[in-house]
């Protein structure tokens, strides 16, 4: 559990008859995943509040002052909840009542100096409030070494393969110490056993540090849209799976034109909501440039643009007008260029849609449709899905960009493609 630090040289937090903490110990921006900020009572230090009325959760902004990040009122009240953070609690007795928020993935927005507040009423019914001492929030520095720990922990495919080649080690040891007695001849045969479990271990890990050419995502830094499966399981997408872009869309109108496919493969939430702010997510994969290598092969498709645009893309962008009023556009993680209302592209326009490429298929993975048409792709299923912003009037667009579809009112539509292996 996180430390409380005092930047205000407050008493520590076993002082007070509420504490904040947090989880995990370390955490690391773009990595650390459920991150937890926690209020709840302290029972070693005595409270003069007998009726809770609700808890506040704050943090310290730039020029000092106290910005809500989460509150519940009471029993039959939700959490509400301000930024990319979910939010849960409950007020009962004292001693039973909590908040907490948890960010799915840290941002840089995640670090900070942050306090709770709790406020109800004494015995003799007069308001009382007990207030947390601060909690800081710090990144902390990824060593090299954790960073490949992280690696293989992202691959459950190589763990699980790890872990059954193991088992066979050990069973082979074991065989092995049952005939230690045995003849020179028998033992040999032991040993020439175990030489081939471990050829088969060496062979593993060379699949998975050299995987098969076509297993090899090209080229490299760009984004693909992330689907409900996941990222691809390949060290090409490492550190690339917690973007996304949070797009507050038009709020203003009575009704929203925020829709997308009934049966759509992309990563939830897709649409959210609080008071009369409505927001449209899109979560990405980010290929790191590193793992991955080769040319993109020719057709009619777009990727998002991150860095330059790999060989033979041709660059374009969509800029979207969105809410005006109160805007609360966001992003986080590791995200593709440039912001939720500038989205830019690399798009191939030379091919034929109708001519199968070649791309891996081991995973699901989408693609942007250019012309209104899937690409094809060898071994994959390509079905076709749409995602809809609705939007302010001042839309923009420029060079090679997905195709879109634009109606009256300021909706943008952009045309999908889900690929699954056959």
């Amino acid at each position: 559990m996180g430390s409380t630090d005092n930047p205000d040289n407050k008493p520590s937090s076993k002082n007070f008859p509420f504490q904040l903490t947090y989880t995990p110990m370390k955490v690391y921006t773009a990595v650390s995943e459920n991150v937890e900020l926690r209020c709840a009572r302290n029972l070693s230090v005595p409270s003069n509040i007998y009726e809770l009325l609700r808890i506040r959760i704050m943090k310290k902004t730039d020029n000092k002052k106290w910005s809500l990040v989460a509150e519940i009122r009471d029993k039959n009240s939700p959490v509400e909840v301000h930024g990319n953070v979910t939010g849960c609690g409950n007020i009962a007795t004292i001693n039973d009542s909590y908040l907490s928020v948890t960010w799915p993935v840290a941002t840089a927005k995640t670090f900070g100096a942050y306090k709770c507040l709790a406020v109800g009423i004494d015995k003799e019914a007069f308001f009382k409030a007990d207030e947390t001492s601060l909690v800081e929030i710090k990144a902390d520095n990824l060593l090299e070494r954790q960073l490949f720990n992280l690696i293989l922990e992202s691959n459950k495919n190589i763990r699980k393969n790890i872990s059954e080649n193991s088992r066979l080690i050990n069973k082979t040891a074991e065989a092995a110490d049952e005939y230690s007695a045995r003849t020179e001849t028998d033992l040999l045969d032991i040993k020439s056993k175990i030489n081939g479990v471990n050829n088969a271990f060496q062979t593993l890990a060379k699949d998975i540090l050299f995987p098969n050419e076509e297993d090899i995502w090209p080229a490299g830094t760009y984004g693909l849209l992330k689907p409900n499966t996941g990222c691809p399981v390949s060290l090409a997408f490492y550190g690339g799976s917690t973007g996304y872009f949070q797009i507050h869309t038009e709020s203003s109108k009575k009704s929203n034109g925020n829709k997308y496919s009934h049966r759509s493969h992309l990563a939830r939430p897709i649409e959210t909501s609080y008071s009369i702010n409505m927001f449209l997510t899109l979560r990405f994969c980010l290929a790191n440039g590193i793992f991955n290598t080769g040319v993109w092969p020719d057709g009619r498709y777009c990727i998002h643009k991150k860095g330059n645009c790999p060989a033979s893309f041709n660059y374009g962008y969509i800029q979207i007008d969105t809410e005006d009023s109160g805007n609360q556009d966001d992003l986080g993680g590791n995200t593709p260029d440039k912001s939720p209302t500038y989205l830019e592209f690399c798009c191939r326009t030379t091919g034929n849609p109708n001519s199968p490429i070649k791309l891996p298929t081991a995973y699901p993975f989408y693609l942007y449709q250019y012309d209104g048409r899937c690409q094809e792709v060898y071994g994959m299923n390509a079905t076709e899905e749409f995602v809809q912003i609705d939007t302010e009037a001042g839309n923009k667009k420029s060079g090679s960009h997905p195709y879109i579809i634009e109606q009256a009112g300021g909706l943008i539509r952009l045309e999908l493609c889900y690929y699954t292996k056959f």
